[in-house]
């Protein structure tokens, strides 16, 4: 069953408009309805169960892909901080100008580290993180792409957390996307 719905060619308001005062005030607002309407403290109730999954991990290394301003990042860090929660958190986005956003947001969490670079393609060592999330952004891949970026991270990480049931629906019925994943996967690991 394919679900092509699930994905945008077209760009949406903040591919264009994610840096100017209107994109801005965009991204203001979407921050305060994801508080108001606890996406991000549900987000954080998955996080802490996957912690709590993996045994505790510490540090909790957690890999936020497409990290975009850095939104989930603050509160990933709010939440360690809260709770002492040792934690090692790399947000990656392709957009250098996001992660300028996300620097200035995150300057009172100087540990957290940035990285600029293709999710398909980050260099990271096979499992160099305890957890990977991604929101808002793998409606934008191609199914190619997601399945690369898919097999990128069943490599480098132990868990994969997806923030939006319209996503995990998609890879659930997705059997063609779900096995070209699993075939990047094996290949990568007979190089």
């Amino acid at each position: 069953m394919k679900l092509s719905f699930l994905r945008s060619t077209e760009e949406e308001i903040l591919d264009q408009e994610g840096h100017s005062t209107r994109g801005q005030q965009i991204l203001t607002d979407l921050d305060r309805w994801n508080r108001i309407s606890g996406w991000y403290r549900q987000h954080i109730k998955r996080i802490r169960k996957h912690w709590e999954f993996l045994k505790k991990p510490q540090p909790f290394r957690i890999l936020d892909v497409g990290c975009g301003p850095g939104g989930l990042l603050e509160e990933m860090a709010n939440w360690g901080t809260r709770y002492g929660i040792p934690l090692e958190l790399t947000g990656l986005d392709h957009s250098g100008d996001w992660l300028l956003m996300a620097q200035t947001r995150l300057k009172p969490w100087p540990q957290i580290r940035l990285v600029q670079a293709d999710a398909t393609k980050t260099g990271f060592a096979d499992k160099s993180f305890d957890l990977a999330t991604t929101t808002l952004m793998m409606h934008h891949l191609s199914p190619p792409i997601r399945a690369a970026l898919l097999a990128m991270a069943f490599a480098a990480v132990n868990f994969l957390q997806f923030s939006m049931a319209i996503e995990v629906e998609g890879f659930r019925f997705d059997l063609d996307l779900a096995q070209q994943a699993i075939g990047l996967l094996n290949h990568s690991h007979k190089d």
